[in-house]
């Protein structure tokens, strides 16, 4: 990969700033980055896409800025519909791993956030068919999915891959306990996954385990939830990563929001509360906000936070189908350097 210089501009209030002025090509594939000041990029004017769900198992792709609310319009379909989908990305791709068809598949998928359009075979697998719904962040370079539901049982399995490249996952570590459906999200250095279906009665935990993306080893404990969850949504900005919605068997949807100072140990704090009781859902961000989308029994809202600010959440638009256990990915988030 070869690399983009940063140069010093002066903009029209006098002041100075950075702009990737190169073009930095990746591979076979001949994407680049394009040209221009970072928040055209990325930052506050961060794409975000919801991928695949259920009732009835769909394909369909939507998109929103998140910087703008709105309803989400069609941005195209999955190469086969699935639920319990797990999604991160980068600047350029958006990466779905695994879900259900309904058989547990171990496919990889990869999309052009910036270009309307279907999504394409990454070209390998993961180790495995698995149900991971919403269990994977990213940094600029690397997507990684922790843990699983298997046929037959449960898995603390953590893969990854190289976001722009092809090919087969690679063994990460492990998680602390086998787990699945956590509410997953991470800063450019560090990965969080909060709670989670441990596979044993209850069936929902409040342990977080984290990892350093950019280095292989198994995963550590982090702190605990403020409520245990399955099925929620994780977003995050460079800092400061949330947790939002989910259920908890038997008491039924989380409606409360909880933060965590991503590089900083420790237990979920009290953020705010959703619109609603959302379970089965999944969440997008970019520097600035988090938005929350489909769950429920089949649910089309969305809504969202202000990352750096308390408070409850507000509406956001409609997705194009409501949809619950969908994916997301987006191009701006934390893990990714604004």
């Amino acid at each position: 990969m070869s690399e983009f210089k940063v140069n010093t501009i002066t903009n029209k209030d006098g002041s100075h700033g950075p702009q990737v002025c190169g073009i930095t090509t990746f591979g076979s594939s001949g994407l680049t980055l394009p040209s221009g000041p970072t928040e055209m990029r990325g930052g506050s004017r961060g794409r975000g896409l919801f991928a695949g769900g259920e009732s009835p198992r769909l394909n369909v792709i939507d998109k929103i800025e998140i910087a703008t609310t709105g309803n989400a319009t069609d941005f195209g379909d999955l190469v086969e519909t699935a639920t319990n989908i797990g999604g991160a990305g980068n600047a350029i791709r958006g990466i779905f791993f695994a879900g259900e068809t309904p058989s547990l598949v171990n496919t990889i998928q990869f999309v052009i956030m910036s270009s309307q359009g279907g999504s394409n075979d990454f070209g390998g697998t993961l180790s495995f068919g698995k149900i991971g719904h919403n269990g994977a962040v990213a940094n600029s370079t690397r997507a990684v999915t922790a843990g699983a539901y298997t046929d037959p049982g449960y898995s603390s399995q953590i893969e990854f891959v190289t976001i722009m490249s092809t090919g087969d996952a690679n063994d990460f570590g492990d998680l602390t306990v086998p787990k699945y459906a956590t509410s997953a999200f991470s800063s450019p250095t560090r990965g969080l996954f909060c709670g989670g279906d441990p596979g044993t009665s209850p069936n929902t935990t409040d342990d977080i385990d984290f990892i350093e993306i950019a280095t292989l080893g198994n995963a550590q404990d982090f702190g605990n939830l403020k409520n245990k969850r399955i099925n929620g949504g994780g977003a995050s900005s460079e800092t400061r990563g949330l947790a939002m919605g989910g259920r908890d068997i038997p008491s039924g949807g989380v409606n409360e929001v909880e933060y965590f100072t991503i590089a900083s140990k420790g237990n979920g704090i009290a953020f705010g509360d959703l619109i609603g009781t959302i379970s089965k859902t999944t969440a997008v961000s970019n520097s600035i906000r988090g938005v929350e989308g489909g769950g429920g029994t089949s649910a089309n809202d969305m809504c969202f936070v202000t990352i750096s600010t308390l408070g409850d959440a507000t509406d956001f638009g409609d997705l194009t189908t409501a949809r619950a256990t969908l994916g997301s990915a987006c191009d701006a988030h934390g893990g990714v350097a604004q």
